[in-house]
């Protein structure tokens, strides 16, 4: 069972995310603690002690002009209304009627304004604003706090982008080398712990390339190197007089030439001085002649394209490499001579495709990864019966590549494999 990935991104995503809520929930509640503090008994108390000096102010003269002065001094609106008048110092303000039916206590609240109603014989008073500028609704400064944790939060969320900037770097490097591409390097524009390992890696696919260079060049001096001794095998053999032995030698002496000649093949690819010769070539008349040199071997090849097959822009000898390679492991690999190898030619939009299918053995699912690489062979024992040099998957792939191409391998055990390849119409 595949493991879910886990996002560095995301985790640091949801810590701010978290301590951005956790923050305003902490404000939120110390902000209801204040209120609630000045809404508390011992508050309410000393507020109506306050208001009694008002009331026992006023009823000592029960005048507009007397109620105006005392509204102006503690900006608080007054109505009053007795048997004999009522006044109100600001007309504007509620009424008894209007606010009896909201008062729940000694404070009530119309309006985000505190009121209190208060009743003497036949009078009634009635004072209506901000008390000691205690107010019921949030002050202005608790929202600028919110808006000012919300801005630091996307701060701190286009922080941490640029922080981990190098990491989805690393990310997009890993895969273009998973791919082959061993030229890549990472842009260093830091000096903390994520500069230092983008400059580590860029050091370490320095030291891939020369190591596989190295490896590739020693590859090459030594397949040149063996060339001669294997013509003067070769000459040597001719001049044995048992037939078998000088067969056995020449057969041995034709891989090995062949297997250097593969090699030499993908150096020169791999070289600027290894360009392709272009030229139209149709596809199908050309796999149909090429398939002419398998005729002898069993289960045969049957191709299946159209009358007039894709016409593309490849080096024909180089093709003749590609095909022959895989032809040649399709029929060796075969084991119902029954069924015979099955070659698809057709064209796709700008492309021309080839689907070269067997009923062979097929590749173990572990081995499927590595089927690519030089010299790389399913069976360890590299016994001769069972296949070349391991070089021929290899260099295919290397000819598809250099015409621009794609070439993949599906395959089951015991039912067969299939090679897909796609060429370019036209040369990119």
């Amino acid at each position: 069972m595949t493991k879910r990935r886990s996002s560095i991104f995301l985790r640091l995503f949801a810590t701010m995310l978290f301590t951005a809520v956790f923050v305003s929930s902490l404000i939120f509640s110390l902000m209801l603690l204040f209120i609630r503090q000045h809404d508390s008994p011992p508050f309410h108390d000393q507020l109506r002690e306050y208001t009694n000096y008002v009331f026992e102010d006023l009823d000592r003269e029960p005048t507009l002009k007397h109620a105006q002065d005392i509204s102006k001094r503690l900006d608080v609106d007054i109505r009053y209304r007795d048997s004999h008048q009522a006044w109100a110092t600001n007309p504007s303000m509620p009424g008894f009627e209007e606010l009896r039916r909201y008062h729940r206590g000694p404070i009530g609240i119309y309006k985000d304004k505190n009121y209190i109603i208060r009743k003497k014989a036949d009078r009634f008073y009635l004072l209506y604003g901000h008390f000691l500028s205690i107010r019921r609704k949030l002050p202005p400064g608790f929202y600028f706090i919110i808006v000012l944790v919300l801005l630091l939060f996307v701060a701190s969320y286009l922080f941490i982008r640029t922080i981990i900037k190098p990491v989805k770097q690393l990310q997009k490097a890993v895969e273009q080398i998973k791919n082959g591409n061993l030229d890549i390097q990472i842009p260093v524009r830091r000096r903390d712990e994520l500069g230092e390992l983008s400059t580590q890696f860029n050091t370490m696919t320095s030291q891939l390339r020369k190591m596989i260079k190295a490896k590739d060049q020693l590859l090459l001096d030594v397949s040149h190197e063996l060339r001669s001794p294997l013509t003067r095998m070769k000459v040597a053999a001719e001049f044995i007089k048992d037939t078998k032995l000088k067969r056995t030698i020449s057969e041995e002496v034709d891989g090995m030439e062949s297997m250097l000649a593969e090699i030499l093949e993908t150096a020169r690819l791999n070289s600027p001085h290894g360009k392709l010769q272009y030229q139209e070539v149709d596809l199908s008349l050309f796999v149909k002649t090429l398939s002419k040199s398998f005729g002898g071997r069993k289960p045969g090849i049957q191709i299946k394209t159209t009358k007039h097959g894709p016409i593309i822009a490849a080096d024909p000898r180089r093709l003749s490499m590609l095909f022959s390679n895989i032809l040649d492991n399709a029929l060796r690999y075969s084991r119902q001579q029954t069924q015979k190898v099955s070659v698809s030619i057709s064209r796709i939009k700008d492309s021309a495709r080839v689907v070269i299918k067997d009923a062979g053995c097929g590749i173990p699912a572990k081995d499927m990864p590595y089927i690519f690489e030089p010299f790389y062979r399913v069976d360890p024992s590299r016994s001769k019966e069972t296949g070349g040099y391991g070089i021929g998957f290899s260099l295919s792939k290397r000819i598809v590549e250099a015409h621009g191409g794609t070439i993949t391998v599906h395959s089951i055990v015991n039912k067969g494999t299939k090679v897909t390849i796609v060429l370019p119409l036209s040369i990119r």
